[in-house]
């Protein structure tokens, strides 16, 4: 592969990835985050290991919510920096 390929590469951050993320940055606990966010600590589990990859947008919009986050930065996989 020359240089300029690898340069190229782009890292696919996952979902689950994301939320873990934004969760930890927080400080919060699966737990605490479940229920700020009216969701079950399995179903939040689920979604941060890549079980559950598509939410609907009512469990994405109240994750967002209750890390104050943008749903947009969960739909486009935004870490926090």
């Amino acid at each position: 592969m020359m240089m300029s390929e690898k340069s190229n590469l782009i890292f696919q951050v996952t979902l689950g990835e994301t939320v873990r993320a934004w969760r930890q940055e927080q400080q919060m606990t699966l737990t605490n985050l479940a229920r700020t966010a009216g969701v079950t600590k399995g179903y939040l589990s689920q979604v941060e290991n890549d079980k559950i990859r598509h939410p609907s947008d009512l469990h994405l919009i109240k994750i967002a919510s209750a890390l104050n986050i943008p749903v947009l930065f969960l739909v486009n996989r935004r870490l926090p920096i």
